[in-house]
């Protein structure tokens, strides 16, 4: 008998292996070709890209602890890229995603209605925004050389206006991707759960 609950952790360990592996494969391919700045006028570096997407619904169908592995495999990747901003790149967008696809994913979980998923993506979105503003006080004077006072002049008219449009996106992404899923399963969702 004990053989038999084995077998059935071992199924369960290689499909929660493979449905992290697929929605970070995902999220890297949206990292790497959906990419674009979106203020070029006053910010070229700050570029928006779809990779949080795979970890927003990866944390909506299995929960928060699949949405931070694959955001920190896509984190990972993207540091060793040409396009990456090395380690503090790295940290500021492993903290501003995480709270952003954590909130979510934790609301979803305790209640799995409409109101829920609006009210999490919402959430997450508003949490990125905030913790952008402190992370950018303290990290980008260290990894870029501009002065505190020169970022402190970006915090409203720059940080503020991209992550709101950010968190705005992955919003309405995610929502729109996370419904039709649920459509598309007739309420079979269930059976992706790892």
């Amino acid at each position: 008998m004990s053989r038999g609950k084995g077998l059935g952790k071992s199924k369960r360990s290689t499909k929660v292996i493979a449905f992290d592996a697929i929605m970070a494969a995902l999220g890297v391919l949206l990292m790497l070709f959906l990419r674009f700045p979106l203020l070029p006028v006053a910010a070229t570096w700050l570029i928006y890209d779809l990779g949080d997407l795979a970890a927003i619904l990866a944390g909506l169908i299995a929960g928060p602890v699949h949405a931070i592995i694959v955001l920190l495999i896509i984190c990972i990747v993207q540091m060793a890229t040409p396009n990456a901003s090395g380690f503090w790149g790295f940290v500021m967008h492993f903290v501003a995603s995480g709270v952003m696809v954590i909130v979510p994913a934790l609301i979803w979980q305790r209640k799995k209605n409409r109101s829920s998923l609006i009210l999490g993506l919402i959430g997450g979105a508003i949490a990125l925004i905030i913790i952008m503003i402190p992370l950018n006080i303290i990290i980008t004077p260290i990894f870029t050389g501009a002065s505190l006072e020169a970022v402190l002049k970006m915090i409203m008219p720059i940080i503020v206006p991209f992550n709101l449009i950010k968190g705005l996106l992955n919003t309405v992404f995610s929502y729109l991707i996370f419904v039709a899923l649920l459509r598309a399963g007739d309420g079979k969702l269930k059976s992706w759960r790892v």
